[in-house]
């Protein structure tokens, strides 16, 4: 995905050739992603990914992501849902890059927050990460 920079333009989020990655930990445990990989893409604006979640070679769960642009392609959005198919305590995802560019600097600032009359305002427990350097923001929404 990209971003529209004041200063370059339409900028990538991601490094050189590398992509958005996908880690999910199921009761504290890095589960192991892509066993009986379902793909379904709708147009180039929609697609589904459905697959198994292991953990230590025993299958505990399924993972659909769903990832699609709207907003005229300018929002981009990805949904995780998940079927148990065992008593799970605790399921977490982190979904992102591995490089933290934005504007100026590979080190930017990060608020938690929320958005009050179209103005970001930093919370403690916002549901919205703002990546903030120089004139640059990108803000991420859970």
């Amino acid at each position: 995905p990209f971003y529209k920079s004041k200063g370059t333009g339409w900028t990538k989020l991601t490094y050189s050739q590398l992509h958005l990655s996908t880690t999910v930990k199921i009761d504290g445990e890095i589960a192991d992603l892509g066993r009986r990989v379902s793909l379904h893409f709708r147009d180039a604006e929609y697609c589904t990914v459905t697959e198994e979640l292991s953990v230590r070679g025993v299958t505990q769960a399924v993972l659909k992501r769903t990832y699609s642009f709207t907003g005229n392609g300018l929002v981009f959005q990805a949904n995780f849902s998940f079927q148990a198919l065992k008593a799970l305590d605790n399921v977490e995802v982190w979904f992102g890059t591995s490089d933290d560019w934005i504007g100026t600097t590979d080190r930017p600032l990060k608020e938690q927050g929320k958005f009050v009359d179209r103005s970001f305002e930093p919370t403690e427990h916002g549901h919205i990460l703002r990546i903030h350097s120089g004139d640059e923001n990108v803000f991420v929404f859970s």
